[in-house]
């Protein structure tokens, strides 16, 4: 099956797809609940028969029920603002990883000729920072395979079908953790836990140890069953949650710059299936 994507975001699952799937499979619950769903990469993959997309960030959560209900408004207006900006890249007054304002022009221009409300305006600007940028923070980003920023963008066009089709079928949910996980936990749940990266300022909402305290105590009550994944080198984290399950080591695909050594991810797999 191919890989769907929706953007470029801190910590993407796409080397880990396989095992999270085969870890849910084994599990024998129906509901997969991805706790830090962030840019979709699990939930738009993920094979399940209910899923629930879950993120703090409200902005996110507000693209996704953008596609959800008005997928033919999200399409059109990307396709816009990539006609604009191929149109300035060929004019040579635009680089490939600027955010422009005569692009975002154009798509609001287009958004009131149609029709289109702002909700949706909104979330394809958002999309379009999160994919000119790393984490949607302004500096530019792009993996040795894919440089060009537009070349991504217009890949996210190509599988737009598809991605609509699968978050049609989700729950969105904007719920803090602790609440999420005490409205969905059940005999039928399977709780996927990809936390922010202990220290790390790539997310609009970061965690704290008391966080990571809380969930812990969390996944020692739940009747669900769940996968964590995370950071095993991160200060605290085994004090907190113990010795892992197991660890891998998966290929870095958001490596530096070409020359410079380009070592594995590792994660630690915390499981009860």
């Amino acid at each position: 099956m191919e890989y769907i994507r929706l953007m470029k975001y801190p910590g993407a699952k796409k080397v880990m797809l396989g095992e999270i799937q085969e870890i849910y499979k084994k599990s024998k619950r129906t509901n997969f609940i991805d706790v830090f769903g962030g840019s979709g990469s699990v939930s738009l993959n993920i094979q399940s028969k209910y899923t629930v997309y879950n993120d703090l960030n409200p902005e996110l959560c507000a693209l996704f029920m953008s596609i959800q209900e008005r997928p033919e408004n999200i399409y059109f207006l990307m396709k816009e603002g990539v006609k604009c900006r191929r149109q300035l890249i060929a004019d040579g007054s635009l680089r490939l990883n600027q955010i422009d304002e005569e692009a975002t022009l154009t798509i609001k221009k287009a958004a009131r000729d149609h029709g289109i409300p702002e909700k949706d305006v909104n979330a394809v600007l958002f999309l379009t920072k999160m994919n000119l940028s790393f984490g949607g923070m302004g500096g530019t980003y792009a993996t040795r395979k894919e440089k060009a920023s537009m070349a991504y963008i217009s890949k996210t066009l190509d599988q737009f079908e598809s991605i609509g089709g699968n978050v049609k079928k989700w729950k969105i949910e904007n719920l803090d953790f602790r609440d999420l996980v005490k409205k969905y936990d059940g005999t039928e749940a399977f709780f996927y836990f990809d936390p922010p990266y202990l220290g790390a300022n790539w997310y609009d909402m970061n965690f704290d140890l008391g966080d990571f305290h809380d969930l812990a105590n969390i996944l020692s009550g739940i009747d669900g069953k769940y996968l964590m994944t995370i950071d095993p080198e991160s200060s605290h984290i085994q004090e907190i949650f113990g010795e892992p399950d197991y660890i891998r080591e998966f290929k870095n695909e958001n490596g530096p710059e070409e020359g410079l050594t380009n070592p594995p991810r590792r994660r630690a797999f915390y499981v009860r299936i």
